[in-house]
């Protein structure tokens, strides 16, 4: 029922969210609740309006215990990226709240348990990139291995577009920063974003991130030289 934007609305409305948490609240050793209440919460989360009255209610620390608590279930590890995904979208505030209570911590440690599934890898990749937003979180998230982990996936899902997608744009975000430009380029963030680009040249998103990230790398003079030795300029040409 909350797949549909009209539902998720009507559901808040009605206090649905509420129930949930309540719930997750009486059974937090009950793994079908947690996984289920965290995939309602996934899709109440989509909603820009709904992101706000979730966190003021305590939603990402209802995701959270449940991540810690079954860190070996998929399907609400999924959910739960996908959760955190949603709840950082587009809202500096929560962005802020997520990352002090360890957020990035969590989805960093799914990625690393769940290497060969690709839509934990994607969700999770998303919410870093919506993370990676705020100046401050781009030096935390890069000194904890989120570089690493994007560029990981990037390479074990080359032709994975929305994992693509979410991770060229994961990069332009933290390539913002200047220590986080020579970091990316030494571990050739630039080679994996222009295989991104070449591999889908219709796709907007992908070539859109790509070009962001490549423009904030090539900040850099040394990032220039190896940029220019590798044809960027003819991919990005391309895409325009």
């Amino acid at each position: 029922m909350a797949r549909d934007v009209h539902n998720q609305l009507t559901l808040m409305s009605k206090c649905a969210d509420n129930e949930i948490l309540k719930a997750m609240k009486a059974f937090r050793r009950h793994t079908e609740i947690q996984s289920s209440s965290c995939g309602a919460l996934c899709r109440l989360a989509v909603n820009d309006g709904n992101q706000v009255a979730l966190m003021s209610k305590g939603a990402e620390d209802a995701i959270l215990k449940a991540v810690q608590s079954f860190p070996l279930h998929a399907e609400l590890q999924s959910y739960s990226c996908r959760a955190l995904y949603g709840l950082a979208y587009n809202n500096a505030e929560s962005v802020i709240i997520l990352m002090c209570k360890g957020a990035d911590g969590e989805i960093l440690n799914v990625m690393r348990k769940f290497r060969g599934n690709v839509e934990i890898q994607k969700f999770a990749i998303g919410a870093l990139c919506n993370l990676a937003v705020n100046a401050d979180n781009q030096v935390s998230l890069m000194s904890k291995g989120a570089g690493d982990e994007i560029l990981e996936a990037m390479k074990a899902y080359p032709v994975h577009t929305e994992l693509q997608e979410y991770a060229c744009g994961a990069l332009w975000n933290l390539a913002v920063n200047a220590d986080n430009k020579m970091t990316l380029m030494s571990k050739g963030a630039d080679d994996e974003i222009l295989k991104a680009m070449k591999a889908f040249p219709l796709h907007a998103e992908i070539q859109s991130y790509s070009c962001g990230a490549l423009c904030n790398v090539a900040v850099n003079a040394d990032n220039q030289v190896s940029l220019m030795s590798k044809s960027t300029d003819n991919e990005i040409l391309k895409a325009m």
